[in-house]
């Protein structure tokens, strides 16, 4: 249906999604999640984390027991995003 709305669609989602792009991904990564996430399995993510780590062992994820999938992020994650960043750029 969605590619009659939208002719394309499902080509762009398949060559977009970022499972398909783990081959490309070669710079330091930090993923971030929620145990509780209602939006994504935390299975779905770690599944994910072990395919990057495959050909990149620059990945760092990181999780919190509870916040869901907008106010982990908001409140946990991206302050811990900002931290990695600077010690990555640091140890640079």
């Amino acid at each position: 249906m969605s590619d009659m709305l939208f002719p394309g669609l499902r080509d762009f989602e398949r060559k977009a999604s970022p499972k398909n792009q783990v081959a490309r991904m070669h710079q330091p990564l930090f993923l971030f999640q929620a145990k509780d996430d209602s939006k994504v399995p935390l299975a779905t993510t770690e599944r994910f984390v072990e395919l990057l780590r495959e050909t990149n062992p620059r990945v760092t994820f990181q999780t919190v027991e509870t916040g869901d999938h907008y106010d982990a992020m908001i409140e946990q994650g991206i302050p811990a995003g900002i931290r990695w960043i600077k010690e990555t750029m640091d140890s640079n």
